[in-house]
């Protein structure tokens, strides 16, 4: 293993760097953090470029059998406390960071029948990962990202998506023309929300070949959106609220995948 005390260290400094997205752009590099995270990131194939250990971390325990992992041989760093706690993003430093490489831009594999999530201009990393996270509990096989929406590897989101960051494909759209064009080359039903949409979510069939959109915190669904939508609903709500947190809305229309599978499984068993 070796030891970095100094600012001025190449690999500490790309690492620092990090923190911010357009050298996480540049480099095609992410951070993480947490022995729990940086597992998954091995469980599921991530590539991992550096590993970071403050000096306390516990090497001896159940946790630091990661260290012993071969395919972050020659890899692993340990850095002062102060180098690390300047590192990390969390009140609480867990002891071990991991730098990821982010996953090759391709044509993403969807097939017939499969939901996507569409991130419109959402701004909040708590939202954003915990919709990535409920996607993945959902069976959504692809999150597609339109510009203006916050980085899905900043720190924040990668925490709050935990493992699930690793799990679900991700497209980039320059706009919301190149993300609509590239939904409907996928066969798939445009799905926004809207204050004056005809149907309620419980009244349509979400359960396969759907793109929803979760709209800006603030703004909702772009109104352009809204205009190209394949099918317009909206979540039933009673007394003067207008509008539900984001990712709660993203939870509820997602698992209606799930809700309408299993009372066809119902019915099929009756």
């Amino acid at each position: 293993m070796k030891e970095i005390s100094s600012k001025d260290n190449r690999s500490f400094r790309k690492a620092l760097s990090l923190k911010k997205k357009k050298y996480r752009d540049l480099y095609g590099e992410y951070l993480i953090e947490g022995p729990n995270l940086i597992t998954e990131a091995l469980k599921e194939g991530a590539e991992i470029e550096a590993v970071f250990v403050r000096p306390d971390f516990d090497e001896l325990g159940s946790e630091g059998a990661l260290l012993r992992d071969e395919r972050i041989e020659g890899k692993l760093y340990q850095l002062s406390s102060s180098l690390f706690d300047e590192l990390k993003d969390t009140e609480t430093p867990q002891g071990i960071m991991a730098v990821i490489k982010k996953p090759e831009k391709a044509q993403p594999e969807i097939g017939e029948g499969d939901n996507i999530i569409v991130f419109d201009r959402l701004q909040d990393p708590g939202n954003i990962g915990t919709i990535l996270r409920t996607a993945d509990a959902c069976g959504f096989r692809l999150a597609v990202f339109i510009k203006g929406t916050c980085d899905p590897f900043s720190p924040k989101v990668v925490r709050s998506a935990a493992g699930s960051i690793f799990r679900v494909p991700m497209f980039f759209a320059e706009d919301r023309d190149q993300a609509v064009d590239f939904i409907h080359g996928l066969n798939k039903t445009l799905v926004t929300t809207a204050m004056d949409a005809e149907y309620d979510c419980y009244q349509c069939d979400l359960s396969r070949d759907c793109a929803i959109v979760i709209g800006n915190e603030g703004n909702g669904v772009d109104p352009e959106l809204i205009k190209r939508a394949d099918l317009k609903i909206r979540i039933p709500m009673e007394g003067t609220i207008e509008s539900l947190n984001a990712s709660v809305a993203a939870g509820i229309l997602m698992y209606e995948r799930i809700r309408r599978q299993n009372e066809r499984s119902i019915t099929a068993n009756s």
